[in-house]
């Protein structure tokens, strides 16, 4: 199958396919029986696969996703790998009682061209209203 958003944690937690290039195992009693030939037992749409790569990709929405902390903490990010890695590498404190996601499409206002524009050099941690634009996570 495909899917637009490409993450380990997205494909392990989510059914965010579009399109499928290929027939799913059949499990039986919850198990998968290997194929005795080589590949992964699975048959591939070839026309699928083939109208696939010639369609255009939709321009992606631009969007900041923001962590917000109980205490009022927020951090700001311009890509879902941006805040994966964050939270991933311990950068920034799990999930925890009273975190909350806030998610902003490009609504085409200069400030959310500015805030997009830091984001996308670094994530930016805001601390009592100020907001600093971070290189690292750290």
């Amino acid at each position: 199958s495909t899917c637009e958003q490409g993450l380990l944690s997205h494909l392990a937690a989510h059914d965010l396919w579009a399109d499928d290039v290929a027939s799913a195992p059949k499990p039986e009693a919850g198990w998968v029986t290997v194929p005795d030939g080589p590949g992964l037992g699975v048959d591939v749409d070839d026309a699928a696969v083939e109208r696939l790569t010639r369609e255009s990709r939709p321009m992606p929405v631009k969007r900041i996703s923001t962590v917000v902390m109980a205490d009022g903490r927020r951090w700001h990010f311009a890509n879902e790998q941006q805040r994966h890695e964050a939270f991933y590498f311990g950068d920034i404190p799990g999930f925890v009682p009273g975190v909350t996601l806030e998610v902003r499409d490009d609504d085409g206002s200069k400030d959310f061209k500015d805030l997009f524009t830091r984001c996308e050099q670094g994530v930016v941690k805001e601390v009592g209203g100020r907001k600093k634009r971070r290189l690292g996570f750290g």
